[in-house]
């Protein structure tokens, strides 16, 4: 494999096919990685990352992520069950996500999430005035900016944290 850490790049096989599966080879990916020669079995809202992907983020990151996740969303479970909540307020949602961010150091987009929550809770409720409210802008700018950017379809599956039967996703 050309461009190894020895030749001062790293090891990979991108841009060429596999000849055993026939599949294209990624930048950053070795030809047995894209085989697609082991079955996984996947539930709705899963998602595997291929192998160039893992080796460019870290496996330990990303197993760091899913870890902080998990414990993230035991602590809102317990404490919607103390509380005996049974909707769910998302106000701190982007402390949480900032705080996992920030623990698996991912590089972030300056005000991405903002800008998606915006765009989601005008699909969700399509009212610029209470979203321009809740984020500190104008409903003008709101609506100028945001509008029909995605669907409420989207906007619901954003917004839904905890898939659990009686909680209830609700925005704010």
């Amino acid at each position: 494999a050309k461009g190894g850490l020895a030749e001062g790049g790293m090891l990979q096989e991108g841009g060429t096919v596999d000849e055993e599966s026939g599949n294209d080879v990624p930048v950053g990916a070795m030809k047995e990685e894209v085989r697609d020669d082991i079955p996984a079995k996947l539930s709705e809202g899963e998602f595997v990352f291929p192998a160039d992907v893992v080796r460019y983020i870290g496996l330990e990151r990303l197993m760091m992520m899913r870890q902080a996740a998990k414990e993230g969303l035991k602590k809102i479970a317990e404490e919607c069950k103390r509380r005996k909540i049974d909707k769910i307020i998302y106000g701190n949602i982007n402390k949480r996500v900032a705080k996992l961010r920030v623990d698996a150091e991912i590089p972030w987009r300056q005000n991405g999430h903002r800008k998606a929550y915006i765009s989601y809770a005008m699909a969700l409720t399509r009212d610029a005035a209470e979203v321009a409210e809740q984020c500190g802008n104008s409903a003008q700018e709101i609506q100028r900016t945001y509008k029909g950017l995605t669907s409420k379809t989207i906007a619901e599956q954003w917004f839904k944290v905890i898939d659990t039967p009686g909680i209830e996703a609700k925005l704010y």
